[in-house]
């Protein structure tokens, strides 16, 4: 005799138990039923609720934990951040080796840069100096154009403060721009 059902067989038994035996088939049926919905209840209520509330309180004491370490670490770990970019900026002893840079990348990109002018100072508490950077630059706009994408996302710290259309002196189909760069040394 094969005692495996499924649960279609088992229905199908239990509704062929209640109507063979009438009405106590099923009162016993529901009397079934309900105790096992009671002891169902009884077990979320006296074994998984109180487990699922210290689960709910480990939680939240954790996000209290986590929240004031943040807090804590939060200016060191910004000060040593700001350390490690400190270090990447290049030194004043530097300057005509990162201006050369700019001036190959100029002559790289076919473009002609007659003159600079330079204008440094100090940034007060900071131990760095700003020097400006004022260049005619003439060449074709795509060359123009890479030029200063080139200075943009170079890993030196350039920021172009200025850039003006001037009067043409090169080739025809050439531009001449004004461009004033601010590069960032460790004084």
């Amino acid at each position: 005799m094969d005692l495996k059902f499924s649960s279609v067989q088992w229905v199908s038994k239990i509704r062929h138990a209640i109507l063979w035996r009438g009405f106590k088939g099923a009162a016993l049926f529901w009397v079934l039923a309900a105790g096992t919905l009671v002891s169902d209840a009884a077990f979320y209520r006296f074994a998984l609720n109180p487990r699922e509330e210290k689960l709910a309180r480990l939680e939240n004491e954790y996000r209290l934990r986590r929240v004031e370490k943040e807090a804590a670490e939060g200016p060191a770990s910004i000060d040593k951040e700001l350390k490690g970019i400190y270090r990447e900026i290049p030194g004043w002893e530097d300057f005509t080796k990162v201006m050369g840079e700019v001036y190959n990348k100029a002559e790289s990109l076919n473009l002609l840069v007659e003159s600079a002018s330079y204008k440094s100072s100090n940034i007060k508490g900071s131990g760095m100096v700003k020097v400006e950077v004022s260049m005619p630059v003439t060449g074709s706009y795509g060359e123009i154009k890479r030029f200063i994408y080139e200075m943009e996302t170079s890993p030196r710290l350039f920021i172009i403060e200025e850039l003006s259309l001037a009067g043409g002196r090169g080739e025809e189909g050439d531009i001449s721009l004004k461009l004033t760069i601010a590069a960032y040394f460790r004084g």
